[in-house]
C-alpha cells in the first residue's frame, strides 16, 4: 500500500519525482562516487535513463528529497528501501532525515511488515544511516552492481517496528511546536539557561538557580 505522496520534515520535503527533475536527477546521478553504491543505476546515468525510470517512480512509494534550494536526492519504499543523495548534501543529516519520515509513516499502519534495506561493504555513510534508524543485519552475499559493472558484497538488514521505536523516540509537530527527546549535547545549555532562571527554579523541585552543566546533564539522563 502507498504512503502519502507528500512529506514534510524540518528541513526537507519528500514529493513526487517529476518530469522537471531530470537534470537536477541526471546531474547528480551521473556521479560515480553516488552510483558505485547503488545497484540499477547506469553510469553515466543518462537522460533516457531518467525518461525510463520516470513512470516506475509511483507517488507514496518513491520520493523526491527536496530542501530550500532543490533536488538533492531520492528515497524509496518498494520491496526493499533505498535512498540515495547528491554528493553536495553529503554530511548534512537529510538521509536520516527523509528516512525517518517515510519509515514513521510506514510503521504508522497496524499491519505494516518489517522493513529490508542493506549497504554495499565500504559505504560506511549508509551502515552509519540503516543503524541509527534500528536497522540491524541479517546476512551478507554478493550482488551485482551496474555502475560498476561487477558484483559487490552486500550486507543485508531488517528493520522491525520495535526497532524502529527503540531506535527513534516519538516526536509530536503541532502549528508552532515540536515536541521530542532531550540531547544533553544539544540542549543542555538551553536547559540551564531557561531552567535555572530563579523564577522558573522555584517553580520546581530539584533544579537549583544557577543550573550547572553536570546537573542538567545528569537530569536528562534520568
Amino acid at each position: 500500500m502507498a504512503l502519502r505522496a507528500r512529506l514534510r520534515t524540518a528541513r526537507l520535503t519528500l514529493r513526487p519525482l517529476v518530469a522537471s527533475d531530470q537534470a537536477a536527477l541526471v546531474g547528480q546521478a551521473s556521479d560515480l562516487e553516488v552510483s558505485r553504491w547503488l545497484t540499477v543505476v547506469p553510469y553515466p546515468y543518462k537522460a533516457r535513463d531518467f525518461r525510463a525510470f520516470l513512470p516506475r517512480a509511483h507517488a507514496g512509494r518513491v520520493w523526491v528529497i527536496a530542501d530550500e534550494a532543490g533536488f538533492q536526492g531520492l528515497i524509496a519504499l518498494e520491496s526493499q528501501f533505498g535512498y540515495w543523495l547528491g554528493h553536495t548534501a553529503w554530511g548534512r543529516g537529510y538521509a536520516t532525515e527523509a528516512a525517518g519520515a517515510v519509515l514513521a509513516a510506514h510503521f504508522a499502519d497496524p499491519a505494516a511488515r518489517p522493513v529490508v534495506s542493506g549497504y554495499f561493504l565500504g559505504n560506511d555513510r549508509s551502515a552509519r544511516v540503516l543503524a541509527k534508524l534500528g536497522f540491524v543485519e541479517t546476512g551478507q552475499g554478493m550482488k551485482h552492481v551496474l555502475a560498476r559493472k561487477a558484483d559487490a558484497r552486500h550486507i543485508d538488514m531488517l528493520l522491525t517496528r520495535d526497532g524502529f521505536a527503540r531506535a527513534n523516540p516519538l516526536v509530536i509537530e503541532t502549528a508552532r511546536l515540536r515536541l521530542a527527546p532531550l540531547d544533553a549535547d544539544r540542549d543542555w545549555e538551553a536547559l540551564s539557561r531557561i531552567g535555572g532562571r530563579p523564577e522558573v527554579a522555584r517553580m520546581l523541585m530539584s533544579v537549583p538557580s544557577p543550573w550547572p552543566e553536570t546537573l542538567v546533564r545528569d537530569w536528562i539522563r534520568h
